[in-house]
C-alpha cells in the first residue's frame, strides 16, 4: 500500500522552490553523491539532507528514520530521490509508517531508467530534464 504521493523532477523541484518548509532528501549512497552528482535548489533557503537508504555494500542504513526524525517534523513536506525512484519510495513507505504525513517520491529518481544501450540520465530523471545539479 502506497501511502505517498509522486511527482515527476521537474514538478517537485518547482514545489520545493516555492514552499519554504519543504526539504529534499536524497537517499542514494555517498559514493552516487560523489561520482554521479547531487541535485541542487538554487535560491533558494531550503536545504538538501544527504541520508543513505542503504550503504554501497546494499545493507539497510539502521539510523534512516532516527536521522530524519532528527533533522524535520512529521507534518514537514518532504521530497525523496534516489537513483531511480525505487529506493526513495521504500523510504516514503517506511516513513509514512512512522507518521510522516506529506511524502513526495520523485519519479524517475536523479539519474532515470536504463536507456538501450545501458545508460542513464538519457530517457528521464533530474539530470535528464536539465534541472540544476552538481558534481562533488
Amino acid at each position: 500500500m502506497r501511502n505517498f504521493d509522486r511527482q515527476s523532477p521537474l514538478t517537485a523541484f518547482e514545489a520545493l522552490q516555492s514552499q519554504p518548509n519543504s526539504l529534499l532528501i536524497d537517499c542514494r549512497t555517498r559514493a552516487e553523491w560523489v561520482y554521479v552528482g547531487v541535485p541542487v535548489l538554487p535560491d533558494s533557503p531550503q536545504k538538501t539532507a544527504f541520508i543513505e537508504w542503504v550503504d554501497t555494500t546494499g545493507q539497510p542504513n539502521p539510523n534512516f528514520l532516527s536521522t530524519v526524525s532528527q533533522i524535520t517534523n512529521t507534518d514537514t513536506p518532504l521530497y525523496l530521490i534516489c537513483r531511480s525512484g525505487v529506493r526513495s519510495a521504500a523510504a516514503c513507505q517506511l516513513l509514512a509508517a512512522s507518521g510522516f504525513t506529506k511524502l513526495i517520491n520523485i519519479e524517475n529518481g536523479f539519474e532515470g531508467d536504463v536507456d538501450p544501450s545501458g545508460h542513464r540520465a538519457n530517457i528521464n530523471g533530474w539530470k535528464y530534464c536539465n534541472l540544476p545539479w552538481a558534481q562533488s
